[in-house]
């Protein structure tokens, strides 16, 4: 069988010709068993439909309660609620997002070499050889249906009990017996000395640093959910005192200096107002937002909105005072998600 005979793409063949060198027959072409319904696609489909449930719940509540929904809040919840949305479809998708990469995987073995042509990030596609020697197969499992693996490596990925080993090699493929005789076939007419594949060491140099990626990735990750759910509860606060907030006219009475530590040693104005509450008593705020150069100036009159149970919390009645908090941390959220998940999406891969 030659290269052209199988049903990879131009690029595909262009990739594996690349790799076999003066190698040109194709013993065996095959891709795994496509399966919709596995275990590893299965669970995180549970989990993703609990959480779109109680995200679902969270929404309901939400609109269905006394909110009143003016655009500048629907804006920055849709800034929380998206990135959660779409984490949680991705793992609704679990199962036919696997059959699309089992479709797109192949398996090529040749009197030298077994290719392993999987997808990789943005369409690529990633090419793992192993050459054929004694004892290149680690382990074989087969199904009553004729399926099965042929394992040639192990990939080592630590959890919260243990690490745990992910086969890698002919993974699901029909046939196995057939394949198997192949490559016993060929491995009986190798006459060196058993040595470990090239692939596979290359495979274990880089493996520490897969599963580093991988843990960085998702501790960044949720470290972008927690601020998300921070920002969250800073827009349900300021939603608070915009809904049942009253406005009173307030001047800058001074400017506050704080410097921040650090060698750098930077500084702020934190403007401090003062104004008259509807009781009649008379309140200084210092704001929490500081700028340098100041923002303010002294004697400078602003309008500034308030809770009346709770006026030492006055805030300027303008977008960045009442939003401000929220918005940035909604932008530094869902910053590191997107981050994290790539940095964890794209080492899993490597």
């Amino acid at each position: 069988m030659q290269l052209i005979d199988t049903d990879l793409t131009l690029a595909e063949r262009e990739q594996v010709e690349a790799a076999m060198g003066s190698d040109k027959i194709v013993l065996w072409a095959g891709r795994p068993v496509a399966k919709l319904w596995t275990a590893e696609s299965v669970v995180p489909m549970i989990g993703g439909l609990v959480a779109g449930g109680v995200l679902f719940l969270f929404l309901c509540n939400f609109f269905g309660g006394n909110w009143p929904a003016d655009g500048v809040f629907l804006s920055l919840l849709s800034c929380v609620v998206i990135p959660i949305f779409c984490a949680v479809l991705w793992q609704i998708l679990t199962p036919w997002r696997q059959l699309r990469r089992l479709r797109r995987t192949a398996y090529l073995l040749t009197p030298q070499l077994a290719l392993v042509l999987e997808p990789a990030w943005f369409g690529k596609r990633k090419l793992t050889s192993y050459p054929v020697l004694p004892g290149m197969v680690k382990a074989r499992e087969a199904e009553p249906d004729g399926s099965g693996s042929l394992i040639f490596a192990y990939r080592v990925v630590p959890g919260k009990n243990g690490s745990r080993q992910i086969p890698q090699g002919f993974l699901n493929i029909p046939q196995v017996q057939q394949v198997t005789e192949i490559l016993d076939s060929l491995v009986e007419a190798e006459a060196q000395a058993p040595v470990e594949p090239a692939g596979i060491t290359a495979q274990k140099a880089s493996e520490g640093k897969s599963v580093v990626g991988v843990v960085f990735g998702c501790v960044f990750a949720l470290v972008g959910v927690g601020v998300l759910v921070c920002s969250a509860v800073a827009a349900v606060d300021s939603q608070r005192i915009v809904e049942g907030g009253i406005t009173a006219q307030g001047e800058v009475v001074s400017l506050k200096l704080e410097r921040s530590s650090g060698r750098r040693g930077g500084s702020t104005y934190h403007p401090v107002f003062r104004f008259t509450a509807q009781d009649g008593q008379v309140y200084r705020v210092k704001h929490s937002q500081g700028s340098n150069p100041p923002a303010w100036k002294k004697g400078e009159k602003v309008e500034l909105i308030y809770l009346p149970d709770n006026p030492e919390k006055a805030v300027p009645n303008t977008f960045w005072g009442k939003y401000a908090v929220p918005f940035i941390l909604a932008i530094f959220g869902t910053a590191f998600i997107v981050m994290g998940s790539f940095v964890a999406w794209h080492c899993r891969k490597g």
